[in-house]
């Protein structure tokens, strides 16, 4: 199932995407693990119509034991320590869709300015309210130049048209 869904984008349904957000937020907040959600994700909550092909949550490593007991049947990639990436830890999960947990990012990454997974974007965290939810994301701004360098000149656009609508 995993890997029809990565390779078949249209196995990856809004209805699929919502149950796994619902099943995070209920999860980790009955595990008490603080956690944030980064990348298309954060703007698909944020109410944008963008199509994530998989959801990316930073965390940090302190909570890696409780994440592992609630995700353990659905472990794809087992979670391990990185060096010389952008994040400290890294492993992935499927239930419905793909979710990438990414623990702790490198202080480096906001060199260049700061991005939407970075320790800057980590310390601006915004609430929004999705289905009835808190969910911690980075300010909408962190994610136009990740967006940018790769070329998806449509999603700049909607985030720029976002904040220009809710006067960001």
């Amino acid at each position: 199932d995993f890997i029809k869904s990565e390779l078949h984008p249209d196995k990856r349904t809004q209805e699929n995407l919502d149950a796994s957000l619902q099943w995070l937020t209920e999860g980790l907040k009955r595990r008490k693990v603080k956690w944030w959600l980064a990348g298309s994700g954060a703007l698909y909550v944020r109410g944008l119509e963008v199509k994530p092909h998989d959801l990316d949550v930073m965390t940090y490593k302190t909570g890696i034991e409780a994440i592992r007991r609630m995700v353990s049947p659905y472990i794809v990639e087992p979670f391990h320590h990185v060096n010389g990436w952008v994040v400290k830890g890294f492993g992935v999960v499927h239930y419905r869709t793909r979710i990438d947990f990414a623990f702790e990012p490198e202080d480096w990454v906001d060199d260049n300015g700061p991005v939407d997974f970075g320790p800057h974007a980590q310390s601006h965290l915004e609430k929004v309210v999705w289905h009835g939810h808190e969910i911690l994301v980075p300010p909408v701004e962190l994610h136009i130049a990740p967006n940018e360098a790769r070329g998806r000149h449509d999603r700049v656009a909607l985030i720029k048209n976002y904040m220009s609508n809710n006067h960001v």
